[in-house]
């Protein structure tokens, strides 16, 4: 297996914040584009017939200043899910991760095996987080198969 570089990775995602930033050796940056959180509990069963999504509400990002471009999410702990601004739809596998930035805060989301880019939920721990709009939250590393 081969891991592509964020340069060849860019190539299946659309809505990409600033190629040059996001580009690492093995992967791309993911920004997040939205953060919701849960209103009530969903509910999931062993077939499915009596599944019930939990109801979400968007969470508004604040200007700290009001000549500033963007937000910041002021996010206590608790459970929230997040949309990421690049979309993914590929064949290829690629795994999902926090990067450093994220985790060294007190917060994480899982690791996935993806081929297409999905709402993630996002843990914050007791110390609660701060997340600026488009702020990079996660990486996406594609694998190819070397034939």
């Amino acid at each position: 297996m081969k891991i592509l570089s964020g340069e060849e990775t860019a190539e299946f995602l659309k809505d990409l914040v600033h190629l040059e930033t996001q580009a690492e050796d093995r992967g791309l940056d993911l920004t997040v584009d939205k953060i919701y959180e849960l209103k009530n509990r969903g509910e999931i069963d062993f077939g499915g017939s009596e599944r019930s999504d939990a109801d979400i509400a968007e969470i508004e990002p604040e200007l700290r200043n009001p000549e500033d471009d963007y937000g910041w999410w002021e996010l206590e702990s608790g459970t929230y899910l997040i949309k990421h601004n690049e979309e993914l739809e590929t064949e290829k596998i690629s795994v999902i991760q926090p990067l450093s930035r994220l985790t060294r805060n007190g917060a994480v989301h899982p690791v996935k095996l993806v081929t297409r880019l999905e709402l993630l939920p996002l843990h914050v721990s007791g110390s609660g987080i701060s997340i600026k709009e488009n702020s990079r939250v996660s990486r996406v590393i594609m694998l190819e198969n070397e034939d």
